[in-house]
């Protein structure tokens, strides 16, 4: 199964983090197989993603499938002060978007956009 996320640092050249609920139509399908495509590319990374809900046994399980159990950790729910740690040590937020499947025919990825309330790096 996966791991949680720990405190040392990563052995993994990338560090990809997502925190979402885990629920249906967050994009976490698409995120899961974006890794796999990583995984088959022999990309050295390692993905957190944070948050519960509904469909963690679902992923988890997909990510099993994919072989993906040393390169995605689930890491639950974290309170704010965690989370805002591990996106510090992050290479790369990730906010899947099922929207963004569909930019092919409909270019309008700015429907996919949310506010983040501590800026950027």
């Amino acid at each position: 199964m996966c791991s949680p996320v720990d405190e040392k640092e990563s052995l993994f050249q990338y560090r990809l983090v997502t925190v979402t609920q885990l629920a249906p139509n967050r994009g976490l399908e698409a995120f899961l197989t974006c890794c796999k495509i990583l995984d088959a590319r022999h990309v050295d990374f390692e993905a957190i993603i944070i948050g519960e809900g509904p469909d963690r046994q679902k992923l988890q399980e997909t990510a099993n499938r994919y072989r993906l159990n040393h390169r995605v950790r689930f890491s639950g729910a974290r309170r704010m002060e965690e989370i805002i740690e591990i996106m510090g040590r992050a290479d790369l937020f990730v906010l899947p978007c099922p929207e963004l499947v569909r930019t092919i025919t409909n270019p309008r990825p700015w429907r996919c956009w949310r506010p983040w309330p501590w800026g950027f790096r």
